[in-house]
């Protein structure tokens, strides 16, 4: 009895082995094919035009590949994946290849669509319109490997926002693991409109309309700095209709959408202001334009830092009073920490 169970332990390991090398191997293979196609889409050429490839083509070929060319790193590290029996250690640094390898097709998408190239030309492509939409293509591509996408798509937001005077010490940027689970929550049924304050670079949006591309999302942001004109250019190049951002003080403005009841949401992030009372009225004047799941996120919750402080107070004392019912919190660092809860019916405007 001893051995039958040890050989079918070996055997579910050997076979959980194999259907891990499966899926990395398609993943692998999509990702190339993506990359390649994207990149030389514009370049592909005509049946007359080809020619037979010559030995000097292949030489010189070879002398251009080295090991910084990110698909034979990847290839490389794939190799050492399949072999390693640590495989769970080569994760993290697989993913990291394999943003790498997506990194200039995602990047050359955001740039035409931050200078309008893809935007609908007359009124015959009006029912093609999500199909071309340049973020449902991220949104399909992002669907094989979330977070590769993510991180490339990030990069190119802090590239113009640096381009644009953004300096790079400045703070409030959304983690990893933060956006993936806004992401899901976002995904949460009923909703259909995220809303949101705090803009700053756009890593929090972006996240959003990626990870449902049925929502759309509308955000306010206090600062009109030409970097962050330049930012939601991009995100706007992007996806289009479904994100609209208004400047303006969320503490006067989101009071006044609401009622005018021009403002409903599903789910609403707060991240505005961090200094009192403004993270307990931000909170406040948010659940008063909630329906439906009636979703609320605070941003910066549980976590020690200076910056976490007020949020902190404003979250417990909504949920003391009964405003909010907690549904989970997380703290990642000092520095970073959110809790999500649903808005009760004791919400009252003050």
């Amino acid at each position: 009895e001893r051995r039958h169970k040890t050989s079918t332990t070996t055997k579910r390991k050997a076979y959980n082995k194999t259907r891990r090398a499966v899926l990395y191997s398609t993943l692998l293979v999509a990702f190339v094919s993506f990359s390649y196609l994207f990149v030389n889409r514009n370049k592909t050429p005509l049946p007359h035009q080809r020619r037979k490839t010559s030995k000097s083509d292949i030489k010189a070929k070879g002398r251009q590949s080295d090991d910084s060319d990110p698909f034979r790193v990847c290839k490389a590290l794939y190799g050492e994946l399949v072999e390693s029996p640590h495989i769970l250690q080569y994760h993290s640094s697989f993913a990291s290849s394999i943003s790498q390898m997506f990194r200039i097709p995602v990047h050359a998408l955001m740039e035409e669509a931050f200078s309008g190239l893809d935007k609908i030309k007359d009124e015959e492509d009006c029912h093609h319109g999500q199909d071309r939409n340049a973020g449902n293509i991220l949104v399909q591509v992002d669907s094989l490997l979330r977070k590769s996408v993510l991180l490339a798509a990030w990069e190119k937001l802090s590239i113009i926002a640096s381009a644009s005077g953004r300096e790079q010490d400045e703070h409030g940027r959304i983690t990893e693991r933060e956006a993936l689970r806004l992401q899901w929550w976002a995904n949460s049924p009923g909703v259909a409109r995220v809303c949101e304050i705090g803009f700053n670079m756009g890593h929090s949006a972006v996240s959003i309309l990626l990870g449902n591309p049925l929502v759309s999302l509308f955000t306010v942001e206090i600062r009109e700095d030409p970097w962050v004109k330049h930012v939601q250019k991009a995100v706007q190049g992007l996806f289009q209709e479904r994100f609209q951002l208004r400047y303006g003080n969320s503490l006067s403005l989101i009071p006044e959408l609401a009622r005018t009841s021009l403002l409903a949401c599903n789910l609403f992030r707060v991240d505005g202001d961090h200094r009192a009372p403004a993270p307990d009225l931000d909170l406040h004047n948010a659940l008063l334009t909630l329906e439906g799941p009636s979703l609320v996120w605070m941003d910066d919750v549980g976590c020690t830092g200076c910056n976490c402080e007020q949020p902190t107070r404003a979250w417990r004392r909504a949920v003391e009073q009964g405003e909010v019912e907690q549904i989970e919190c997380e703290i990642e660092d000092k520095t970073h920490g959110y809790c999500v809860g649903r808005a009760t019916s004791r919400v009252r405007a003050r």
